[in-house]
């Protein structure tokens, strides 16, 4: 395959992806969004939706089309793979009466691929393909450690971007976080929220994603630590992700 072939499917690959992450939009607006002519953006909107993969709504917007549920289903196929993180995410969920997800690094974002939601009716809310940080919150930080140099340092100069004194701190915390397998925050992201984050590694010790448990912070007062070693279990038991993260990871 070509390059100039190469770079139009990334191009391409980028309107679906900047459609996921911020809703139905017009062509002007998905067009500012990834930064090319409207013009441009025309040509890749025609191609997409004669492949299925965008289509037409009200008041002349743009919206994923039918072929992204097939795609979906696909990945749900891929996830099937992971026989034994539902059941043990469900395990976790109900010991513990609170929130359970399962990420991965993607893009520099961590991304929720499986979710089991607690039953408590004041429960933090979350959905799979929702993004979280990777640089604040647990569930981010407990992957960060594994990621290379350089790849730690554009994350700290992207979209992300930290203080000095944000930097200073991850970059104190990053040896504890690794040393002791887990990172704890409270209301770094999402306020009234606690959660901890622990790394799912293969058998190399290589990071493929991470296990969080998410709660609201008022109902983990004297309940950290019970909540900490019970999510480290459960971590343990997930088996090897059939994937590879970001490049750069270690």
């Amino acid at each position: 395959m070509g390059s100039q072939q190469l770079q139009t499917i990334e191009r391409g690959v980028g309107y679906l992806v900047w459609l996921a992450k911020h809703g139905p939009c017009t062509v002007q607006e998905l067009a500012d969004g990834v930064g090319a002519p409207v013009s441009t953006a025309y040509r890749y909107v025609a191609a997409l939706r004669d492949a299925g993969l965008l289509w037409d709504l009200p008041e002349g917007r743009l919206g994923l089309g039918p072929r992204c549920v097939q795609l979906e289903l696909g990945f749900r196929r891929a996830l099937d793979e992971w026989a034994q993180c539902q059941p043990v995410m469900r395990e976790l969920a109900a010991a513990t009466g609170e929130t359970v997800a399962l990420l991965v690094p993607l893009d520099h974002e961590a991304v929720c691929v499986d979710i089991v939601e607690s039953r408590q009716p004041l429960r933090y809310a979350l959905s799979r393909g929702m993004t979280k940080p990777m640089l604040r919150g647990a569930p981010g930080k407990a992957m960060v450690p594994y990621l290379a140099p350089d790849v730690l340092e554009a994350l700290m100069l992207g979209p992300e971007a930290l203080s000095p004194s944000e930097r200073a701190h991850l970059l104190d915390e990053l040896p504890r976080i690794r040393a002791c397998g887990y990172a704890v925050s409270r209301e770094e992201v999402d306020r009234g929220v606690w959660a901890v984050g622990v790394p799912v590694l293969d058998h190399d010790g290589n990071l493929e994603g991470a296990l969080s448990l998410l709660a609201p912070l008022a109902r983990t007062g004297g309940r950290e630590s019970f909540l900490v070693h019970a999510t480290m279990e459960a971590a343990a038991k997930i088996p090897t992700i059939p994937r590879r993260g970001m490049p750069g990871m270690r």
